[in-house]
């Protein structure tokens, strides 16, 4: 088993629905992200300034993913839910960032999350490198409804 551990790379990268959530792990480099900027104001009388938001990559991951969650927000407030259950998805991933497959490693208890969890990674269908240009080649992605 410690061979087969050596072998594989195995990131944890922890996310939820909502966009105020943080990165669960900081990436050593930090990951500009121009697409997205933040709007700095230097003086009342002068023009907004745009400048980049910074991600880390367990943060594009998730971003990646967050884009494709589709789960109706009324059911955000069910009673399962309530106690913000995580779903653990495990990710292979190919060297060029393509989800090869997806498997539910730990359930939340709550199906329809699992299910909407899983659709979200496979809709995502190719993952971010990181700044070096690598992946790992398996993830273990959480995600929770908050």
């Amino acid at each position: 088993m410690q061979k087969l551990a050596s072998f594989l790379a195995i990131a944890f990268i922890s996310g939820c629905a909502g966009p105020e959530s943080g990165p669960a792990v900081e990436a050593t480099k930090p990951i500009e992200a121009p697409a997205k900027v933040a709007p700095s104001i230097s003086s009342p009388s002068s023009t907004v300034k745009q400048q980049p938001v910074v991600l880390s990559y367990p943060g594009r991951i998730r971003a990646a993913i967050r884009v494709n969650l589709a789960y109706p927000q009324s059911r955000l407030n069910d009673a399962d839910l309530l106690s913000n259950p995580m779903a653990e998805v495990e990710v292979r991933v190919a060297p060029s960032g393509k989800i090869v497959s997806t498997r539910l490693a730990k359930s939340s208890g709550v199906q329809d999350w699992d299910v909407a969890v899983q659709r979200a990674i496979v809709r995502t269908e190719i993952l971010p490198l990181d700044v070096d240009g690598n992946i790992p080649p398996v993830m273990l992605i959480a995600f929770r409804p908050r």
